[in-house]
């Protein structure tokens, strides 16, 4: 197993910087079966700031590249840089916690509105209650009994759809379903996106 974080990983202020994503010639194959080829001959360069979509048919490896990124699944073949940093070369730790996926199903898990905002435990109330007021939710947070400590069940079943992914969407944003809801993320995707670039 590698090493969590390795001496020689960049540190927090110094990468990724920009996000520029450079794939070369990347080929997965699945650990049990080598034979096996799931992704083959991948290249790419991802310009930051660059909007790309990954499109296929169900099957045809898109989940599979995402994992390659959070190297849970390695590269048989090819190289993955982040700001000219192979990911490869990164501490688990370091790389894990320094890129963020939004997946199109939000991710929720036991716990509280606080662990799900920040499971490092790194931001204060402040920074959580303007994540919650970015995304629509302060008021409803605000209403429960334990506002942030407020349970959050097995894939957030006490909340609706909308409000799942928007707590999705906005937890990812501490770490720096109607049409209203759209509407809310791309106004509040785009503010955040001027306001940083």
């Amino acid at each position: 197993e590698d090493e969590t974080v390795k001496p020689a990983d960049p540190d927090a202020t110094q990468w990724p910087k920009e996000g520029k994503i450079e794939i070369k010639d990347l080929e997965l194959r699945y650990p049990n079966r080598p034979d096996s080829v799931i992704i083959k001959g991948i290249s790419a360069l991802i310009k930051p700031g660059e909007k790309v979509g990954v499109v296929g048919r169900t099957g045809s490896g898109k989940s599979t590249l995402l994992t390659a990124f959070f190297r849970i699944m390695e590269p048989s073949q090819g190289t993955i840089t982040i700001d000219g940093q192979d990911i490869q070369k990164l501490g688990l730790a370091t790389l894990r916690s320094r890129i963020q996926i939004i997946s199109q199903e939000p991710v929720l898990f036991d716990g509280t509105f606080r662990s799900n905002l920040d499971h490092t435990g790194e931001h204060t109330d402040d920074e959580l209650w303007k994540a919650l007021e970015y995304s629509g939710l302060k008021d409803y947070v605000s209403e429960l009994p334990e506002k942030l400590d407020a349970s959050i069940t097995t894939n957030g079943e006490n909340l609706s759809v909308g409000q799942r992914q928007l707590k999705s969407i906005f937890s990812q944003m501490t770490d720096a379903s109607g049409q209203a809801n759209a509407q809310l993320i791309r106004e509040l995707a785009q503010q955040h996106y001027e306001s940083t670039h």
